[in-house]
C-alpha cells in the first residue's frame, strides 16, 4: 500500500544486530490501524544478515526505509536525530527492534498526542515464562515524572512518542547518552526537562516489551521465534480480553504488594524516628556535658592561674631567703676574719683553762687543802 502524502506517524525502529527479530517487530508495525504511516529502520553498523531481512522489509512495503550506517558511538542516538531530520509524520513513535505493538498502538498514542506533547503507551513485559509484569507510571503526575527525571525509567522504549512539533523544541534531540544511562530514559529526561509540556500515559495496555536483560542466554533465533509465538497468539480473538485479565490481575498484586511496602515503610519509618529522638535526646546530653564540661574547664584554668601566681610568689620569697642567707655568709665570714674575733677566741681559750685548775682544787677536798 503507497504511502500518503503527509503521514499521520514516523515510527522510529533502531536496530543494529536483531535481525530476526526485527522481522516481528516491524510487521507489527506495519500491522496498525492507522496506516497512514513511515517506518524508519535506522541500522547502527547492521551486520549483512541483518541487512538481508531488512531488505526484505523494504521490498515487502514502500512505508519502510533503510538508514543504513556504519557503527556509531554509542547506541547510534545520534543516527536516529539525523533521520527525524526527514521525517514527515505528525507524531513520532519508538519501537524496539525486539518488541510487539497491538494493532491499535498508533491509534490509541495519536488519540492521546491530539492534546498532549509527551505521551506513554501502559508499559507491560513478558518474561522468559510467559508471565506479565509491568511499571506503574502516570505522566499526569508530578510524582512519576519526577521519579524518571531523578533516573527511575519506567518508559520503556517502544511506549514512548512525541509529537514532531516538541521535538523541534528540544535543545538537543537525541543525542549520544553517557556511560552508565539507559538511553531512552536521556531522551526522555530531556523532554520532561522542558517548561509547558503536556504529558499523558495510556490505561490500556497496546505494546508488549520482552526486556533484554533477561534473554542474554537465547540466541537470536531462539528470540525470533519468541516473538513469532506471541505474534500468533496476538492474533487470536480473545488475547485482548486475556490481556486485559492478566494486566487487572498484576496491579491487583502490584498495590498489595504497593501496599505491604507501605505500611512496612511506615513501621521502618516509626523505629526511625524513635532512633532519631534518642539520637538527638544523646546529641542534647552530650552537648550539656560539654558545657559543663567547658565550665569546669574555664575553673580550672584559673585554679591553674592562680596556682602558678602562687609558685611565682614563693620562687620569689625563695629567691629572697636565698640572697638574705648568702649576705649572712658573707657578714659572718668577714667577721670571723676580724682582728676583734680572734682575740675573743683567745680569751676564751685562756679563761677555760683557768676554770679547768680551779674546779680540781675544789674537787681535793678539805685535808689535802691543808696538808702544806
Amino acid at each position: 500500500m503507497g504511502m500518503q502524502s503527509r503521514p499521520i506517524a514516523t515510527v522510529v525502529i533502531p536496530t543494529h544486530d536483531h535481525g530476526p527479530t526485527l522481522r516481528w517487530s516491524v510487521r507489527s508495525a506495519l500491522a496498525q490501524t492507522v496506516t497512514d504511516l513511515e517506518v524508519f529502520i535506522i541500522g547502527d553498523g547492521v551486520p549483512e544478515s541483518g541487512r538481508r531481512v531488512i531488505e526484505e522489509l523494504c521490498a515487502g512495503d514502500d512505508r519502510v526505509r533503510f538508514f543504513d550506517h556504519p557503527k556509531a558511538g554509542s547506541r547510534g542516538e545520534t543516527l536516529r536525530h539525523q533521520a527525524l531530520a526527514e521525517a514527515r509524520g505528525t507524531i513520532v513513535c519508538y519501537l524496539s527492534d525486539d518488541d510487539l505493538w497491538l494493532n491499535d498502538h498508533v491509534e490509541t498514542i495519536k488519540s492521546l498526542l491530539s492534546t498532549a506533547d509527551f505521551v506513554s503507551g501502559f508499559p507491560v513485559f513478558r518474561d522468559t515464562d510467559g508471565s506479565l509484569g509491568g511499571w506503574i507510571v502516570d505522566l499526569c503526575v508530578p510524582f512519576y515524572r519526577q521519579r524518571i527525571l531523578a533516573g527511575d525509567n519506567r518508559i520503556p522504549l517502544s511506549c514512548g512518542a512525541h509529537t514532531m512539533t516538541l521535538y523541534r523544541r528540544l535543545p538537543y534531540g537525541w543525542r549520544q547518552t553517557p556511560p552508565g544511562t539507559h538511553t531512552d530514559l536521556y531522551m526522555w529526561q530531556q523532554i520532561l526537562a522542558m517548561p509547558e509540556l503536556n504529558t499523558m500515559t495510556a490505561r490500556q495496555p497496546t505494546a508488549m516489551v520482552f526486556p533484554s536483560r533477561t534473554r542474554f542466554h537465547l540466541s537470536p533465533e531462539q528470540r525470533a521465534a519468541e516473538l513469532e509465538g506471541w505474534w500468533i497468539t496476538m492474533q487470536k480473538p480473545d488475547f485482548r480480553e486475556r490481556l486485559l485479565s492478566e494486566v487487572h490481575s498484576w496491579n491487583s498484586r502490584e498495590c498489595v504488594r504497593l501496599e505491604v511496602t507501605g505500611f512496612r515503610a511506615a513501621a521502618d519509618a516509626g523505629v526511625l524516628s524513635s532512633l532519631l529522638q534518642a539520637e538527638r535526646e544523646l546529641v542534647n546530653d552530650l552537648k550539656k556535658q560539654l558545657n559543663e564540661g567547658a565550665g569546669y574547664a574555664d575553673f580550672l584554668e584559673r585554679e591553674i592561674a592562680a596556682r602558678g601566681a602562687y609558685r611565682q610568689l614563693l620562687a620569689g620569697e625563695i629567691a629572697a631567703r636565698d640572697d638574705r642567707i648568702a649576705g649572712l655568709a658573707v657578714e659572718l665570714e668577714q667577721i670571723r676574719r676580724s682582728a676583734l674575733w680572734r682575740a675573743k677566741n683567745r680569751l676564751s681559750g685562756s679563761w677555760a683553762a683557768a676554770l679547768g685548775v680551779r674546779a680540781a682544787r675544789l674537787l681535793a677536798g678539805p685535808d689535802r687543802r691543808h696538808g702544806d
